[in-house]
C-alpha cells in the first residue's frame, strides 16, 4: 500500500516540479528575447535547412529511444515500443533542455517504468545502462577521431603531451577492455549482496552501434 501511495503521490509531483523547473529555465533563456525577432530570425533560415535539422532532430531521439529498448533488454523486462519510445523521448526531452540528466531523464523514466511494473532496480540498471552507453559513444567516437586525425594541444593547459593521439588510445583501450570483459565474463559482479552483470554477447555490438550514432 505504502509503495502504491508513493507512486500516486510522488510521481506526479515529480512531474510537476519538472515541468515547472522547464518552464522556468526557457523563460529565462527567452527573456532577453522577443517573439517577432525570432519570428524573423527563423524565417530568414532556408527551408531545406529547417527540414534538415528537424530530420535529423527526429532521427537523434530515435537513436536515443533505443538506449532504453537495449537497457529493458537487458533488465529482463522489455516493453512494447511505444512505451518505451514515451519514456525515452520523454526523459531525453528534460534532460537535454534542462540538464541534470541523472535527475531529471531518471526521474521520468522511475515514474513511468515503475507505473509498468519495473522494481526501482530494474529502473536504476536501466538508467545505468543507458549512461553507460551514452558514454561508450563518448569514448569510441572520441578515441577515433583523436587517435587518426591528433590535434595539437596548447602549452597552456599543461598536459604531459603535445597532442590527443594519447589520450584518444587511452579511450580506445577502455572501451577494448570493456568488450573484452564483457566478452570473457560469463558470471556478475558481486558488490555488498548485489549481483552486476555485463550486457551479454547478444547486446553488446548493438550496443556500441547505437551508442556510437
Amino acid at each position: 500500500m505504502m509503495k502504491k501511495n508513493f507512486h500516486r503521490y510522488v510521481g506526479p509531483l515529480i512531474s510537476v516540479i519538472l515541468f515547472t523547473a522547464a518552464v522556468w529555465l526557457l523563460h529565462n533563456e527567452l527573456k532577453t528575447h522577443h517573439l517577432p525577432d525570432i519570428v524573423h530570425t527563423l524565417g530568414a533560415i532556408p527551408e531545406g535547412r529547417l527540414m534538415a535539422a528537424l530530420v535529423l532532430t527526429i532521427f537523434g531521439y530515435l537513436v536515443m529511444t533505443s538506449y532504453d529498448v537495449l537497457a529493458l533488454h537487458y533488465v529482463g523486462y522489455p516493453l512494447p515500443y511505444k512505451k518505451i519510445g514515451l519514456a525515452s523521448f520523454i526523459g531525453y526531452a528534460f534532460s537535454n533542455n534542462i540538464g541534470l540528466s541523472m535527475i531529471a531523464g531518471a526521474s521520468v523514466r522511475y515514474r513511468l517504468y515503475a507505473a509498468w511494473g519495473l522494481s526501482t532496480l530494474q529502473v536504476t540498471l536501466v538508467v545505468a545502462f543507458c549512461a553507460l552507453t551514452l558514454w561508450l559513444g563518448f569514448f569510441t567516437i572520441g578515441g577515433l577521431v583523436f587517435t587518426f586525425e591528433p590535434l595539437v594541444l596548447p602549452p597552456s593547459i599543461h598536459l604531459p603531451f603535445a597532442s590527443t593521439l594519447l589520450l584518444g588510445l587511452l579511450l580506445l583501450a577502455v572501451v577494448f577492455i570493456y568488450i573484452l570483459v564483457t566478452l570473457i565474463k560469463k558470471r556478475p559482479f558481486k558488490i555488498r549482496g548485489y549481483e552486476l552483470k555485463l550486457p551479454s554477447i547478444r547486446l553488446l555490438f548493438p550496443q556500441l552501434t547505437i551508442a556510437a550514432m
